[in-house]
């Protein structure tokens, strides 16, 4: 199952069915095309993260926590610590939330328990506008404690986690554009992953680009669009990301290599719009083994074969046999081209008695 958020006009969470392709609409969450803050509905949602059964969103000024039929759980209203939420990470580390909003045109990261409790919250951290006016992805970095944000221009942002988060330091990456008017057209970083391979993966705006720990640009998917956004990582370590100009969700394989096409605009309703898709989430594939049934043969009873007395000595003789004479009664035949005739009687001797076996020293058969 695949979860995207929609914003404008739209205003949803929704749920695609990938058992086939393309995707197909399995459910939602808010009242499609009218946007809301209460318990059932959503006002601009961004950000996503799945924490299986619970799915957290960040919506404006809160981030909302839903099961995994997309029904209501709770929420954390973050007005007064990182104001609007945008990028939100589950942290498989210390099993947590990290998200990053802005507040006061001011960068801030709060760090919630996955029943939306406040554990941390750091103190204005960068100006969003060096942000290009938001942070798009969080992920942890390569030293410890160490996490990367994206949507920082020309360059990631790297903040350290000790009792509250460091100020940004600027981190760009080698091997890329530095002169106009490629420095500007390729270099939007907008969506960041640590993968499970242990490379980064960055959404540069309209390819997907393959980083080191060094912070080396090591390879590029082609050119995808003129405008893509988001990047995460899928259950099987294929990349998802979003065509914005073709209104199309795309999957990458590691090595950058295309794959499919997995849900695009088919109309404008809530079933088969993918209109300004915010974010993207994947479930993991549940494999159902079959349970061994064990049978229980009940061994049969096989009759035990009996002895029949055969006459072992002599023979029989014609003596043995009484007869009797039968008259077979005359047949007439009619038919076809056929002259009709009259069969002739016949006299057949038939044997009427078995005189019983005489012992011998044979087997008793009929001369």
């Amino acid at each position: 199952m695949i979860y995207i958020t929609q914003r404008t006009n739209c205003h949803v969470l929704k749920a695609l069915d990938e058992s086939t392709l393309p995707a197909t609409y399995a459910g939602s969450f808010g009242l499609f095309g009218t946007p809301g803050d209460t318990s059932s509905r959503l006002n601009f949602p961004w950000g996503i993260t799945l924490g299986t059964p619970y799915i957290y969103v960040c919506d404006k000024h809160r981030v909302v926590k839903l099961n995994s039929s997309l029904q209501y759980i709770s929420e954390y209203i973050t007005t007064t610590t990182i104001g609007q939420p945008f990028a939100i990470l589950l942290d498989d580390v210390e099993s947590c939330l990290y998200v990053v909003g802005v507040k006061n045109d001011y960068v801030r990261i709060q760090k919630l328990s996955i029943n939306l409790a406040s554990l941390k919250v750091s103190d204005d951290l960068n100006s969003a506008t060096s942000l290009w006016f938001r942070p798009t992805g969080i992920c942890r970095g390569f030293a410890a404690n160490s996490f990367l944000i994206s949507g920082c221009g020309l360059d990631l942002f790297s903040t350290i986690e000790s009792t509250s988060f460091s100020s940004f330091t600027t981190q760009s990456i080698a091997g890329e554009p530095t002169k106009y008017p490629s420095l500007f057209m390729n270099t939007v970083y907008n969506s960041i992953v640590k993968h499970t391979n242990g490379s980064l993966y960055l959404n540069n705006g309209r390819k997907i680009l393959k980083v080191n720990s060094s912070f080396v640009n090591i390879g590029d998917s082609d050119d995808i669009s003129k405008n893509i956004r988001i990047l995460k990582m899928s259950t099987d370590g294929s990349l998802l990301t979003y065509d914005v100009d073709n209104q199309m969700i795309v999957r990458y394989d590691e090595n950058l290599n295309f794959v499919e096409n997995v849900y695009g605009t088919t109309g404008s309703t809530l079933q088969t719009s993918a209109y300004d898709i915010m974010d993207i989430v994947e479930t993991p594939v549940v494999v159902t083994t079959a349970t061994p049934t064990t049978t229980t043969i009940t061994p049969t009873t096989t009759a035990t074969p009996t002895t029949t007395a055969v006459p072992t000595t002599g023979s029989p003789t014609i003596a043995d046999f009484s007869w009797e004479i039968q008259t077979i009664a005359p047949v007439t035949t009619t038919g076809g081209p056929f002259i009709p005739t009259t069969a002739t009687p016949t006299t057949t001797a038939v044997p009427t008695t078995i005189a019983p076996p005489v012992t011998t020293t044979g087997i008793p058969i009929p001369e």
